[in-house]
């Protein structure tokens, strides 16, 4: 992994999905259990295809076309964002660029005129089904 590879995939890493929502704080909820999945850790890695080759400047024209078939590092900028549903799944404290105007839910964005975040394929397609989006830019992608 090259220096810029690492910086890229620090940028990239995100913990857990975990936080309070603001539809339910302060109420008490009854009737909730727990689901853990890490127990599913161990099979995900004997189950799931994992990238064994070094990163790759990708041309950003060319990202549509390899979702899917590529794990990928992407710089991308977004436009126009605005949560469909009552929580959002991008982190604030991981965009590199976001509007004065963002309206933050407990540290995720709910909407901002203007954000740039870097991001993994698989996260790419998430605020893609989570989010409406006018403009999406790849600026870089590895």
């Amino acid at each position: 992994m090259t220096t810029d590879d690492y910086v890229m995939a620090r940028k990239c890493f995100s913990g857990g999905y975990t936080h309070a929502n603001a539809m339910f704080s302060g109420l008490l909820v009854e009737n909730v259990s727990p689901y853990d999945l890490a127990s599913a850790y161990p099979a995900v890695i004997v189950r799931e295809r994992f990238p064994m080759s070094s990163f790759v400047d990708l041309d950003p024209a060319l990202v549509e076309s390899h979702l899917g078939k590529l794990a990928m590092m992407l710089d991308v900028t977004l436009e126009g964002v605005e949560c469909k549903y009552g929580f959002g799944a991008i982190s604030k404290s991981k965009c590199e660029e976001l509007t004065s105007d963002a309206w933050i839910d407990n540290g995720r964005v709910h909407s901002a005129t203007r954000l740039r975040v870097v991001v993994t394929d698989v996260e790419l397609a998430t605020i893609r089904r989570n989010y409406s989006i006018e403009s999406l830019y790849v600026n870089s992608a590895k």
